[in-house]
């Protein structure tokens, strides 16, 4: 499911299907596919890997993501109901910040 949502976000902006909504030509909204690819990493990973996975899937690869589809930042603090999850978040955040940070000339 990741892998195909990952393929509909990519061809947001290359032309792999003839629509220029690619979640639309397979019949689902990009919020509640992100929905499900979610709710199946959090069902099957510990809150390191899935919170992890859920914030690269809307800022890392595909950051125009978050301009045309705000919500889905909405959709992953719906999954982040306890603090705890909200501080891992918070920390992988971090960490994937730090991966994408260019080194110092």
């Amino acid at each position: 499911m990741t892998r195909l949502y990952e393929t509909l976000c990519e061809a947001c902006s290359h032309y792999l299907f003839p629509s220029n909504d690619p979640f639309g030509a397979v019949g689902i909204t990009q919020t509640a596919f992100y929905r499900d690819v979610v709710a199946l990493q959090k069902a099957s990973n510990p809150p390191s890997v899935w919170t992890r996975e859920a914030i690269r899937l809307i800022t890392r690869e595909w950051p125009y993501s978050l301009f045309f589809e705000p919500s889905l930042t909405s959709v992953l603090l719906e999954f982040l109901n306890t603090a705890p999850l909200k501080e891992e978040a918070i920390n992988q955040a971090d960490r994937l910040r730090r991966e994408c940070q260019l080194p110092h000339a």
